[in-house]
């Protein structure tokens, strides 16, 4: 089981990095590039997510989460929804504000201000650097186990 955020009150921050598959279930780097997340733990923070926050705002995760709302946003946000493996169950580029948008499968949510920088797609896996949804192992450029 892959937990994101460590059960408590604190607001916690990883970098992740979505990695696409290939054929045989590895997994490819797709670019290199880190995106800042901050985890939300504490029950208020989950439920407001991102509401009330700006255009420059760090994307948010979101754990135990299956159905997000823009009601009262002021702007589109990206979305992926994960499951417990961390594999993107559905994503949504640019969801504008009043929708409602779930995946049945997912376990958790990331979310940020809508942008063209990238952005996991369905199917991708979501990993970090502090033992966040990790390959079980290390791969190769050919996305092998080593």
């Amino acid at each position: 089981m892959i937990h994101a955020c460590d059960v408590g009150q604190e607001t916690k921050e990883l970098l992740v990095q979505a990695v696409g598959t290939i054929n045989d279930g590895g997994c490819l780097p797709t670019g290199g590039r880190l995106i800042h997340v901050i985890c939300l733990s504490r029950f208020w923070d989950k439920v407001t997510g991102l509401l009330g926050a700006s255009l420059d705002s760090p994307a948010v995760l979101i754990e135990d989460c299956r159905s997000i709302h823009t009601f009262g946003m002021k702007f589109p946000i990206d979305v992926a929804f994960m499951d417990g493996d961390g594999r993107v169950t559905k994503s949504l580029r640019a969801l504008q504000p009043g929708r409602i948008a779930s995946s049945h499968r997912a376990c958790r949510v990331m979310e940020r201000p809508a942008s063209d920088d990238i952005w996991p797609s369905e199917g991708m896996l979501v990993y970090g650097q502090h033992g966040y949804a990790r390959p079980q192992g290390i791969l190769n450029q050919k996305g092998e186990l080593l």
